[in-house]
């Protein structure tokens, strides 16, 4: 399963971001393929919500229906799902947080690496270099070409 993570949905629907287009693509074919099962875990989808929406970052933010409505759309998609925290997460994340003295900012992002660990995500889409201090999380960042 690829989790998708808030940079990507963020630029996928601003488009006054210089990766717009490749963002919106790599979500659009992950979602058409049927290829295999895609996440957005939950702490992303609100992280998502609150950024596109803030009209401190963006001059005309998207009204909150319109945001709303594309994490419904995502929904629509069989091979979808959203992944949160379940059982056993505070043991997961706690062994983490512990073993790389995080703290502050990081503990957001540790959460979302706990998730997708937890839910057994081969590959979190991010274009948010704070998760390469994550050992054994695999990122791919979708916008820039190999």
């Amino acid at each position: 399963m690829i989790a998708i993570d808030t940079t990507i949905l963020v630029y996928a629907t601003r488009t006054e971001y210089p990766f717009h287009n490749e963002a919106h693509r790599a979500v659009t074919e992950i979602s058409a393929s049927g290829g295999g099962r895609w996440a957005i875990p939950w702490p992303c989808a609100h992280e998502f919500l609150s950024a596109v929406t803030n009209q401190k970052i963006h001059r005309s933010a998207t009204p909150q229906d319109l945001a709303m409505q594309f994490l419904k759309n995502c929904t629509l998609f069989p091979m979808f799902h959203f992944i949160g925290e379940g059982a056993g997460y505070l043991e997961i994340i706690d062994n983490l947080l512990a073993s790389l003295k995080a703290s502050s900012g990081m503990i957001h992002d540790a959460k979302i690496a706990v998730i997708y660990l937890h839910h057994g995500v081969s590959e979190l889409w991010t274009a948010d270099r704070d998760f390469s201090r994550f050992p054994k999380r695999k990122t791919r960042n979708p916008l820039v070409k190999k």
